[in-house]
């Protein structure tokens, strides 16, 4: 056991260590005119330097008069000798009101505990009294949280993760709408209040990581929400972090995926790291933000510190592990709780409770139940409940997003009358412009942004409004209840969902050959969901008209956009239908793949769409074919087996190189066991045949062999992605995007594929298998593939000529 003398040592320590982090000259034990001097340091203010000294008392009971009087009687000579300019008196406990009242007449003389010490150092109590404003703001719109897997409401989850002793982190995940930013400055006003009222309870901070995104730093992070954005003068980063370590403070880190929008994967990562630092010791740190954010791989590594090297998991150094708690969705009966108090506060509380009744009775009737699992949905309904009139038949996700915007755009048009003059529909304009302008900028915080640097190119084409100069002008268009000023010339929109509507629905308003690259870039899945819900989809036609003419990088999940459409699938394929034969860009292929593997279309497409794919093999462009092969290895199960599959798809690529040979042959000129290509009509295909496709005699039968299983670089699966990632303009999603997909998620069941070499030959049409019988019955294993010097068209065309084909009927 500590005796006393090693107790009292401890806090004097402790004492000198947070001292440390804000004057230079801190010391321990110093003699002062013969007496013992716990600490002492000195300050510098308005040009003057004070000494002080610094009495610690760690005792279990609030210091008496007498013990302030035994101290005065210490300190007083030193004083008086002005061999110190101040004293002070920092205990473990405060003091009884009679020590006060003495201490109260003796100017030179303070007492502080440590906790209000640490406070006064820090110098954020400002910061914390405004956190609590969140929390007389909403309280009467705000229904307490609850996690999955967890019986206790959020609060009661949280403080008991506060008291774990253990600094591991905890990351709390949702959805948009969920009310991640609700919980957090819930969370944050309710730390506030506990701290205000006991200063020995954790001091809470509450960063929004969406308006710091340049910062990958903590001393940046840190540095600008107390200076720039707080202003608060004794800040310093080493008081913090000391404060973290000793656990006195309660980090909150709100938008995780707001901020990763505007990094490379490396600079978030970096920041992670960064996040790390402030797990040791005591600490206690929060990170809320949407898992749709970060890929698989990159999640396992920032939340559970794990990364895959060659196909081994190993534990990361640099990330520690996270707790990871989901939001729940809301229940019927929260639903209803947060619908009637939005309902009362908007209609004030003398309005009838019948009333609120029927209109939330009409709600939870016609409104699908999945638009009532979202906070922010239901005060949305709630609001729209409100008026009357409002009729929710047929009503949907698009349907209450598009009203409440426009309402909010009407209201200030209407409702102002200097604003009258700006046609609705040029304002709604402008905020399509506004958000999509805000969401697309590079290396900036999606949902805020300076009034000064709203761009002047997109107010060019709105009437003026009366403005006599561009100022003017924007300051009137961006006058909006769609955003908010939180601080002096920072613009926010009230909700990140808000923001997101207005870009899927400017996204389906402006299209053209340029705009596929920057749509694909930034897409979210909540701004796909809101495309998706779209009534009209006639914009999908626009797009694909010039899909073929993009010149940037498009994702999966952007071409996914068509494919979910029904409407626009139908359309598709009856073009399809109605010109057979004709050659589909790489980029059709790969809607018609997402669409069978969602089972997005009708069963009975399924033969001519196989149909179609081995017409793409046979003699499509290069990409073409290779993404008829991924499609004809992910459905049809080729890669694992299925001998009619694998026959059918080997066939056609053996056919592939015939037709090639057979264009480009001179005269009367009869093929050999070599078949003659032009080096420049040769592709991935060709190479592939005459490496990794083998001839096999075994007792039973002569097969086609070739390799299936995991490992090999050679697979007929890795060549054909190895080549769409580099010729297709597809971005480096591929091996996410291809995931979705059945079949892709699993390991080839078979090391190798072997087929009865009969069994794919009886597919390739007669006239070819006569003119090259040489070539495809050679005895040795492999097939050999001669280049030569002779022209020929370039491989990579829309369409090879294919004098043999194995197609036996027209798509119609």
């Amino acid at each position: 056991m500590a005796t006393t003398l090693e107790v009292g040592d401890k806090f004097r320590d402790a004492v000198a260590a947070l001292l440390r982090t804000q004057f230079t000259d801190v010391k321990t034990e110093q003699l002062i005119s013969g007496t013992k001097v716990d600490i002492t340091f000195t300050e510098h203010a308005w040009g003057k330097s004070q000494k002080c000294a610094v009495e610690c008392k760690n005792y279990e009971d609030a210091l008496t008069k007498a013990d302030i009087q035994e101290i005065f009687s210490k300190y007083e000579p030193m004083l008086q000798g002005k061999f110190v300019n101040r004293v002070l008196i920092i205990s473990r406990k405060t003091i009884n009101a009679p020590a006060e009242g003495y201490l109260e007449a003796l100017s030179a003389y303070a007492h502080l505990t440590f906790e209000v010490l640490a406070e006064q150092l820090f110098g954020i109590r400002g910061v914390v009294e405004k956190l609590l404003e969140a929390k007389k703001s909403s309280s009467s719109r705000y229904i307490q949280a609850r996690f999955e897997e967890h019986s206790d409401p959020a609060f009661e989850a949280i403080e008991t993760w506060i008291a774990d002793p253990d600094n591991q982190g905890l990351a709390i995940l949702g959805g948009y709408g969920q009310g991640k930013t609700s919980l957090a400055e819930q969370v944050a006003a309710y730390a506030a209040e506990k701290y205000l009222a006991d200063p020995t309870n954790r001091i809470p901070i509450l960063i929004r990581l969406g308006e710091v995104v340049h910062e990958t730093q903590l001393e940046g992070l840190f540095g600008k929400e107390f200076t720039a954005k707080h202003n608060v003068p004794k800040y310093r980063f080493d008081t913090l972090m000391h404060l973290n370590q000793l656990g006195r403070l309660l980090i909150i880190l709100d938008g995780f995926d707001e901020m990763k929008h505007a990094m490379s994967a490396h600079d978030f990562e970096a920041n992670f790291r960064e996040f790390n630092r402030l797990l040791t010791g005591r600490a206690k740190v929060m990170l809320l933000g949407r898992p749709s954010a970060l890929p698989s791989e990159e999640r396992e590594l920032v939340f559970k510190g794990r990364k895959r090297i060659v196909g081994t998991t190993i534990q990361s150094p640099h990330y520690k592990p996270w707790l990871e708690w989901r939001l729940s969705f809301f229940t019927n009966e929260e639903t209803v709780s947060l619908l009637q108090q939005v309902l009362f506060a908007a209609l004030g509380h003398d309005q009838s409770t019948s009333f609120v009744s029927a209109r939330t009775d009409d709600v939870m009737s016609h409104v699908p139940h999945d638009l009532l699992k979202r906070p922010v949905h239901v005060v949305l309904i709630a609001e729209a409940a409100a008026d009357p009139a409002f009729d929710f038949n047929g009503f949907d996700e698009y349907t209450l997003y598009s009203h409440f915007i426009k309402e909010m755009v009407k209201r200030d048009q209407i409702h102002k009358r200097a604003r009258r003059e700006i046609p609705f529909e040029n304002r709604l304009t402008f905020q399509r412009d506004l958000a999509w302008w805000a969401w697309a900028r590079a290396g900036v915080s999606q949902g805020s942004f300076y009034r000064d640097d709203v761009p002047p190119e997109l107010l060019e084409a709105l009437p003026d409004g009366g403005a006599t100069d561009i100022e003017a002008k924007r300051n009137e268009y961006i006058v909006s209840t769609l955003t908010d000023e939180k601080e002096a010339g920072v613009l926010y929109f009230s909700h990140r969902s808000f923001q997101e509507f207005l870009v899927a629905e400017r996204m389906t308003l402006v299209s053209n050959a340029s705009t596929h690259a920057s749509y694909s870039r930034f897409l979210n899945q909540e701004i796909s969901n809101f495309i998706a819900l779209a009534p009209d989809t006639s914009f999908l036609d626009r797009w694909y008209a010039t899909l073929t003419e993009q010149t940037g990088l498009v994702g999966l999940n952007y071409l996914a956009v068509f494919s979910r459409s029904v409407d626009f699938m139908e359309r598709l394929w009856k073009r399809i239908e109605n010109d057979p034969g004709s050659a589909l860009p790489a980029s059709t292929l790969v809607i018609l793949l997402l669409a069978f593997a969602d089972n997005k279309v009708p069963e009975e497409w399924a033969p001519k769409y196989q149909r179609l794919l081995r017409d793409e093999i046979e003699a499509g462009a290069e990409s073409s074919a290779a993404v008829a092969i991924m499609s004809y290895l992910a459905l049809y199960g080729a890669q694992n087996g299925d001998s009619l599959s694998a026959s059918e798809l080997v066939s056609s690529i053996l056919v592939r190189a015939l037709n090639f040979a057979a264009a480009n042959k001179v005269g009367s000129q009869q093929p050999g066991a070599d078949l003659l290509i032009p080096t420049k009509t040769q592709d991935f295909l060709t190479r592939w045949i005459e490496n990794d496709l083998r001839r096999e005699n075994r007792p039973d039968n002569r097969y086609l062999v070739w390799r299936a299983g995991v490992g090999y670089k050679s697979t007929l699966w890795e060549v054909t992605k190895a080549h769409l990632m580099s010729s297709l303009l597809l971005s480096g999603d591929l091996d996410d995007g291809w995931k979705r997909i059945p079949l892709m998620n699993e390991e080839p069941a078979l090391d190798e594929i072997a087929l009865p070499i009969n069994l794919v030959y009886q597919k390739i049409p007669k006239q070819a298998r006569n003119e090259y019988g040489q070539f495809l019955n050679a005895s040795h294993r492999h097939f050999k593939i001669v280049g030569t010097d002779r022209r020929g068209a370039a491989a990579g065309r829309r369409h090879v000529v294919a004098p043999f084909s194995t197609r036996t009927e027209n798509l119609n």
